[in-house]
């Protein structure tokens, strides 16, 4: 109870139902679906306004004003009667048995009913005989799915109605005689048709002052719409970022889109190929960004976005998709997060001589380039590296500035870093016995660490060089009279560290690590 069933019209040139058998493969890939949605409800019998005159129905279909009322029992599908606003029908005197449940292969059945009703004041007598067969199984291909293990029911329905009207000397009969035929395509154990191709013929007969005969003929064709009929098409969204043909960096990939009216979710595609033949992401968010990892540097990607207003896949039939109204395509390059600069440390003091800088970056060559301008237009050097760090001779005591950015020769030159700053100062000598009063190192030798005792609170940073001049550790200890430094991860040698005060003095002391 409370199943709605839509389905759409089909443009019927060219199709017939084909023949029944075993094993059949029915192919109907090639019909034209129209926009023309209907749909039926199916009610509690016992909710309707008519539930007193049908008290066994176990089920009821509601179309508009119409309500249909069937029993199901004793593998029987029986149609009891109708009632509605537009005519006053009520029961069948012999109830039409519709179809029977369950089929088996080239099983078949056939039943004859009775009815009496009227229709706008005017009596019509009714009597029919209808006939089913499941006449074949197999492969039903639609527009927008295949359907494997499917049944065929054919129906033949023959329908005469009698209408006698009495207009004073003379008396009209009009005998109309339906016959339809029709074959529906159904999944085992769903009452829902996937497909239904109908053909009525209706002979009407007609005796008094001025008899008439004329046959018509009509033929319907249907698609459920969960198996391939027109689903609900929502406008495509809007790309918003990245632009189009865009660089971006691998460690912030947000593919970003407008809202669409109606849409519960975007689905989302990404390819290397522009005709999306095959996929490298191909998921579905409730936002309207998803941000993705792992993508391959310096190749270039198309993505789309298209809004769903309900799941992708039909849980009926989760072989069948509907095919989203995508978005424009647009293009993005990964490329390589920007460097992070490492050494020297964000505004440390460093003294005059052999500076190192160090970075980490995921490209294979950098370009690094400091200078006391914050511009860099003046007194800049550039220097090219694959190595991640790269040293200079600094004598000119003041303010550097520096950054480093990757690049690949020719077609890619890519975002500067974080620009940082470091002080280079004059580096005061001190007499060993002033060291030893200012600093104090222990244990020396070490092996995991060393403990560093300062007779004041006056230093702002620590500086440790290795014995070739690079810069292998900093550490701020500003308002601190002690500290520890790890040394775990140094290499076997000796080492000199400097205390540097905020007007720029450094007191240095030697260690030796020795395991």
């Amino acid at each position: 109870m409370g199943t709605i069933v839509k389905w759409n019209v089909v443009d019927t040139t060219g199709v017939v139902p084909g023949q029944g058998g075993a094993n059949v493969t029915w192919n109907f890939s090639n019909i034209t679906v129209k926009p023309d949605q209907h749909q039926n409800n199916w009610v509690d019998p016992k909710s309707t306004p008519h539930a007193a005159s049908f008290a066994e129905a176990t089920h009821c279909e509601q179309s508009d004003t119409v309500y249909s009322y069937f029993v199901l029992e004793k593998g029987r599908w029986t149609r009891l009667g109708e009632e509605s606003q537009a005519f006053q029908s009520g029961r069948w005197a012999d109830p039409l048995d519709v179809a029977k449940v369950p089929w088996s292969y080239n099983e078949s059945y056939s039943d004859v009913a009775r009815h009496s009703f009227t229709t706008n004041g005017v009596p019509v007598k009714r009597g029919g005989t209808i006939s089913g067969k499941y006449d074949g199984y197999g492969t039903l291909i639609l527009p927008k799915g295949t359907f494997s293990n499917v049944l065929r029911i054919s129906y033949t329905q023959v329908i005469i109605d009698t209408i006698t009207i009495d207009a004073g000397p003379f008396t009209i009969v009009t005998i109309v005689k339906s016959t339809i035929t029709s074959s529906s395509w159904f999944e085992p154990n769903n009452s829902e048709f996937l497909f239904n191709i109908t053909d009525v013929v209706a002979q009407t007969t007609m005796s008094g002052p001025a008899p008439s005969d004329q046959t018509i003929y009509a033929k319907t064709v249907y698609v459920s719409t969960k198996a391939g009929g027109t689903v609900t098409v929502l406008d495509p969204p809007t790309l918003l970022l990245p632009l189009d043909e865009a660089d971006v960096e691998s460690d912030s990939i947000r593919l970003s889109n407008s809202t669409v009216d109606g849409a519960k979710s975007y689905r989302v595609q990404v390819s290397a190929l522009a005709d999306f033949s095959t996929l490298v992401i191909d998921t579905t968010s409730a936002n309207t960004f998803v941000n993705l990892s792992n993508l391959v540097k310096f190749k270039l990607y198309y993505w789309r976005v298209a809004g769903v207003s309900g799941p992708i896949q039909s849980k009926l039939h989760p072989n069948v998709q509907a095919e989203p109204n995508w978005s424009v395509v647009r293009s993005f390059r990964v490329v390589p997060n920007a460097p992070r600069l490492t050494s020297p440390a964000s505004n440390a003091t460093v003294p005059k001589g052999n500076v190192t800088f160090v970075w980490t970056s995921d490209a294979d060559d950098d370009e690094l380039e400091y200078s006391t301008d914050s511009t860099f237009n003046t007194n800049a050097t550039t220097v090219s590296t694959k190595t991640k760090s790269s040293s200079a001779l600094l004598e000119t005591s003041g303010l550097y500035y520096w950054h480093v950015r990757s690049v690949r020769t020719p077609d890619f030159v890519g975002s500067w870093s974080k620009r940082e700053t470091f002080v280079v100062s004059d580096n005061v000598s001190v007499s060993e016995s002033d060291r030893d009063t200012q600093i104090s190192l222990s244990p020396n030798p070490t092996t995991e660490f060393v403990n560093i005792l300062m007779d004041a609170a006056q230093f702002a940073s620590i500086v440790v060089f290795d014995a070739n001049g690079a810069l292998v550790a900093t550490k701020n200890v500003k308002g601190l009279s002690s500290t520890k430094l790890d040394v775990s991860a140094f290499a076997n040698g000796a080492y000199t560290l400097s205390l540097l005060t905020p007007t720029g003095k450094v007191v240095s002391k030697r260690f030796v690590v020795n395991r």
